[in-house]
């Protein structure tokens, strides 16, 4: 009997001393293998741009959880979202998160109406009563919206401080302002962070040099990847505004044309400097096509429908 309990004891030991060294390994392994398992965060920059309109729109993916941040104006969301969205089984979308109440940025949503995709959630920043411009009345933006909620969509006026948590990502709102602003509607653009486990992305919407200004400060707003606000154009935040938040990855939904007028020098400019002394990677709707970040513990994958050297495919460490 003294002799069994003793083998009994030794091998009681050796399953502990086994368990200590082999729990660490598998959990190394889990760690660098459970991409492979799971959906990992994807960014589709998606094409909605022409030779002569520029426009927004952002499919956010999350384990099965669909996100669109802006879905540009109603012509360009028939002729280049809605396929896109289509061709990838997508007639649901659960949230969408409109950053300013301008049409190439909200247009889409009638699109999706006429194609009846449906819509869960609405986010966006109501601009105070008697603000307006060309291309804003609250009266119109209330309509399209209103008509998402009659076919049973939530809506959200939402503020800075908002989060909205998904599967393994969350958005953050960083900015969005409620009181009168001397700089238009774009003025009014939420400004959010999509912040995955290892990886962050700053939304920018149209933001226009005004209030830029006043945001040029703040650890807050620092991100691995920057959407470019206005499509590049002028009047946006200054570089101060873009040096702060530091990225490794510029995404810049818009044209060729509007790349190459002097309307966009500054962030031309801006950009190539990022290239030449960070190697920060200039990804561009008109030169790259749908630009896809695939966010994976190790690093960001960028996959495009045409490569450039200021955006190649492949893997890169942050």
């Amino acid at each position: 009997m003294l002799h069994l309990n003793y083998k009994s004891v030794k091998l009681k030991n050796f399953r502990i001393i086994l368990l200590f060294f082999l729990i660490p390994i598998f959990a190394l392994i889990y760690y660098f293998v459970s991409d492979q398992f799971n959906d990992v965060p994807v960014w589709h920059m998606v094409n909605c741009n022409d030779r002569s309109h520029q426009a927004d729109c952002h499919l956010l993916l999350d384990n099965g959880v669909i996100t669109l941040v802006d879905l540009g104006d109603e012509r360009e969301s028939d002729r280049f979202l809605i396929p896109f969205l289509l061709s990838n089984e997508i007639d649901n979308i659960d949230h969408v998160f409109i950053s300013h109440p301008h049409t190439d940025h909200y247009g889409g949503l009638k699109s999706l109406l006429k194609n009846n995709i449906n819509v869960d959630n609405i986010y966006y920043n109501m601009p105070p009563d008697g603000v307006f411009d060309w291309n804003y009345t609250k009266e119109s933006f209330s309509n399209t919206i209103n008509n998402h909620k009659q076919r049973g969509a939530s809506l959200f006026d939402i503020e800075k401080g908002f989060e909205l948590q998904l599967p393994t990502s969350k958005i953050v709102v960083l900015v969005a302002e409620k009181e009168v602003q001397h700089g238009g509607v774009n003025d009014y653009s939420i400004i959010m962070r999509w912040e995955t486990s290892h990886h962050s992305s700053l939304f920018t919407g149209d933001l226009s040099s005004a209030l830029g200004e006043k945001l040029s400060t703040g650890s807050q707003f620092s991100a691995d990847v920057l959407k470019i606000p206005h499509h590049g154009a002028s009047s946006i935040a200054p570089n101060s505004f873009f040096e702060n938040v530091n990225p490794s990855i510029i995404m810049i939904p818009g044209h060729k044309e509007l790349w190459l007028h002097e309307r966009s020098s500054q962030v031309v400019e801006w950009s190539i400097k990022r290239f030449e002394k960070h190697n920060t990677l200039i990804c561009h709707n008109a030169y790259n096509g749908i630009v896809s970040l695939f966010f994976h513990k190790k690093g960001i994958e960028v996959v495009t429908q045409r490569e450039s050297n200021k955006c190649p495919q492949g893997q890169i460490t942050i």
